[in-house]
């Protein structure tokens, strides 16, 4: 048998994945997306009993609230998504084909913003456009309507994914 070389060395690293560096990084996206109060006050209700989960991850609640902040930085990242304060709208809509939106990576669409109403993009259509809630729920309410069995219903949501994802028909 062939002895291994040992080349392991110690030193230190080029990167680090948490501490102050991790902290602003985080923070930056707080301040892209809201506002720092808002901010703040949301981490500090993340993963606590009397908070909330993350929303992007399944670490449970612990059983005592001993530490300040028991979140990592891209839990703030998927937090930031959530309370931003900027909107992909029907405007937004208009200038963006589907073929166009198909080659934002996630980033990217989460930096578009919260949807501010319904949308559809019906046969033939190369854009989304925005419909009433009415019209939104009517529609839903048609396609179920036509099921010969209530099995044939799929419903997808989670606390752990946006209202868009939750709100998307196919």
């Amino acid at each position: 048998m062939a002895k291994k070389e040992n080349n392991a060395k110690i030193a230190r690293p080029e990167t680090a994945a948490g501490g102050v560096r991790s902290l602003t990084n985080a923070a930056q996206h707080i301040w892209h997306k809201s506002d720092m109060l808002t901010g703040i006050k949301a981490v500090k209700s993340m993963n606590k009993i009397s908070g909330f989960d993350c929303p992007g991850c399944a670490r449970p609640t612990a059983p005592e609230e001993a530490l300040a902040v028991e979140i990592c930085e891209n839990g703030i990242k998927a937090l930031a998504e959530e309370i931003t304060t900027s909107h992909a709208n029907s405007e937004f809509f208009t200038k963006h084909s589907l073929k166009d939106l198909q080659q934002f990576d996630d980033y990217h669409l989460g930096m578009a913003g919260r949807l501010t109403e319904p949308m559809i993009i019906r046969a033939g259509e190369t854009h989304y456009q925005a419909i009433n809630w009415t019209e939104a729920f009517d529609l839903i309410s048609k396609e179920l309507l036509v099921l010969d069995d209530r099995e044939q219903a799929a419903f997808y949501t989670s606390g752990r994914t946006s209202n868009e994802a939750a709100f998307y028909i196919n």
